[in-house]
């Protein structure tokens, strides 16, 4: 799961997530709240609601083996 930092989006993933596509992985990429294609909300900009964004999205996809990139 890649993870973007501010202030950019998923689409700077492009490259990675078609390297890992091309070698058989499941990749998936996030807007944090109020970047790139996310809803624009007034709140939960700090490091404790991303975290917990991130560990919903590992729950929904319901995978024990998820590794999480950040840049």
């Amino acid at each position: 799961m890649f993870s973007h930092g501010w202030p950019l989006s998923s689409d700077d993933w492009d490259a990675q997530l078609m390297f890992f596509l091309g070698h058989g992985y499941r990749v998936i990429a996030h807007d944090r709240r109020g970047h790139g294609r996310s809803a624009q909300l007034a709140d939960g900009h700090d490091m404790d609601h991303y975290a917990d964004d991130l560990a919903t999205q590992a729950d929904v996809i319901n995978n024990d083996l998820v590794a999480f990139i950040q840049s």
